[in-house]
């Protein structure tokens, strides 16, 4: 959906709106979980119906994920924002209360929740792959059971109800040790030591 960057363009800061926003950003396809996050969805929206959800990302089953959200009564609480550049991202992250990455499998690892993370907006999760070893529960983020709406909608409503992340983002000292752990300058010196260790054993 984007080109994945350490952090967000200089004149943007995170201020959160003043509702529960919460926000989607990848393929809309089976494996991203989209239909689990939409009932959850609508769980935390009969308990809190100011709540919003944002779906940033295009795919195949964009018409099904349409069709149900008005199946479940939260098509006018639910936007389907189709593709957008990087920098649209950016200002769709800044006024999230979350960013929520349902995967169905376990991804290796998940660039998206990253990028929220590194911006200060909690990353909600499921427990299993690379998501959940990115994600630290109740410090970066929230970690649900996989594939599970109702645990899911819990998550949605602690974080709406302030039980979770009261001020609706990250500590900026929690932000900066995500940074030096999955920054991309680690991970690009880590690979050029390999590198160069594989080099100077051929000689």
């Amino acid at each position: 959906v984007y080109a994945f960057s350490d952090v967000p363009a200089a004149q943007l800061q995170h201020q959160p709106a003043p509702a529960p926003l919460f926000v989607f950003v990848g393929r809309l396809d089976i494996e991203k979980g989209v239909d689990t996050l939409l009932r959850a969805f609508a769980l935390c929206h009969a308990r809190v119906p100011e709540s919003r959800l944002r779906i940033i990302g295009q795919g195949v089953l964009r018409p099904a994920l349409e069709n149900l959200a008005t199946s479940l009564g939260v098509q006018d609480s639910v936007t389907f924002c189709g593709w957008r550049e990087p920098a649209d991202v950016d200002v769709e992250l800044s006024r999230a209360w979350a960013l929520v990455a349902p995967s169905r499998w376990p991804e290796p690892f998940g660039l998206v929740a990253l990028e929220a993370i590194f911006r200060g907006v909690p990353a909600v999760v499921p427990a299993f792959g690379g998501l959940a070893e990115i994600v630290e529960h109740g410090v970066t983020g929230l970690v649900f059971p996989p594939n599970d709406a109702t645990g899911l909608s819990q998550s949605l409503l602690e974080l709406a109800h302030g039980s979770q992340f009261p001020q609706h983002q990250l500590a900026p000292a929690h932000v900066e040790q995500a940074r030096e752990r999955f920054g991309r300058a680690r991970h690009v010196a880590a690979i050029r030591g390999i590198l160069q260790g594989i080099s100077r054993s051929s000689y």
